[in-house]
C-alpha cells in the first residue's frame, strides 16, 4: 500500500504511475490524482498555446515517426478501434433533424440513427460544395455557414447495441409524420428543400 500525496489516501502500488526516479519506482501521486492534475492543466488557454506552438514546430522526424506510430498502431487495435466507434455512434441520439436557413427560411429535414454524424456530414459536403441538394448546396455558397441552424425536431429511443428493423420502420414514420405537419403549417412545399413524401406513410 501507499499513501498519495495529494488525496491522502492509501492505495494498491498498481495505482500508482511508474516513475523510474523514485525508491519505490511509483509516483508520488495516485493515477486518479495525476489524470485529473493533468486535465486541468490541459484545460488552460496558456497550455493549448503551447501544445500549438510545439505542434508547429515539430521537426520532419517527428512528424514521421508520429505517422508511423499511428500507423502501426491503428493496424495492431483495428478491433478496439472499431468497438469504440460503434459504441460513441450508438450513444448518439435517433430522430428527425432540420437544417434551416434563417435567410431563405427554408427547411431540409431528415432522420437519422445517429442525428450529430449526419449533422457533421451535412456541413462537410456543403463545405466541399458538393452536397446532393443542389438547392441547399447553392444557397450555403451564397449566404455561408452561420446561415444554417442544425434543429432537433424530434428524438427516439432506440437499442444500446443500434437500431432494430422496427425502430428503423418507426424511424421512417416518424419522419414522414414531422414533413407533412411541416407542409400543413406552411400551406405549401416552397419552405422545404427536399421532396414531399407521401401523406400516406403517415398512416399507422
Amino acid at each position: 500500500m501507499k499513501y498519495c500525496s495529494v488525496c491522502m489516501k492509501a492505495k494498491k502500488l498498481e495505482e500508482f504511475y511508474n516513475h523510474r526516479g523514485r525508491k519505490d519506482g511509483k509516483e508520488s501521486r495516485c493515477s486518479a490524482c495525476a489524470s485529473a492534475s493533468a486535465r486541468a492543466r490541459r484545460g488552460t488557454v496558456e497550455y493549448r498555446e503551447m501544445a500549438k506552438e510545439k505542434y508547429k514546430n515539430r521537426t520532419p522526424e517527428e512528424v514521421a515517426r508520429q505517422k508511423e506510430y499511428f500507423k502501426t498502431w491503428s493496424q495492431n487495435n483495428k478491433e478496439r478501434i472499431y468497438t469504440q466507434k460503434e459504441r460513441y455512434f450508438n450513444n448518439m441520439p435517433a430522430g428527425v433533424y432540420g437544417l434551416y436557413n434563417k435567410e431563405t427560411q427554408k427547411m431540409y429535414i431528415g432522420q437519422s440513427q445517429h442525428m450529430t454524424k449526419r449533422k457533421w456530414r451535412h456541413f462537410q459536403k456543403l463545405k466541399k460544395g458538393n452536397h446532393a441538394n443542389k438547392l441547399m448546396q447553392e444557397d450555403f455558397n451564397n449566404y455561408g455557414i452561420d446561415s444554417f441552424e442544425f434543429i432537433v425536431l424530434a428524438e427516439m429511443p432506440k437499442s444500446k447495441k443500434g437500431i432494430t428493423p422496427e425502430e428503423r420502420e418507426h424511424l421512417l414514420l416518424l419522419e414522414a409524420e414531422v414533413i407533412v405537419n411541416y407542409v400543413l403549417e406552411y400551406g405549401h412545399k416552397d419552405h422545404l428543400y427536399n421532396k414531399i413524401i407521401p401523406a400516406s406513410r403517415c398512416s399507422s
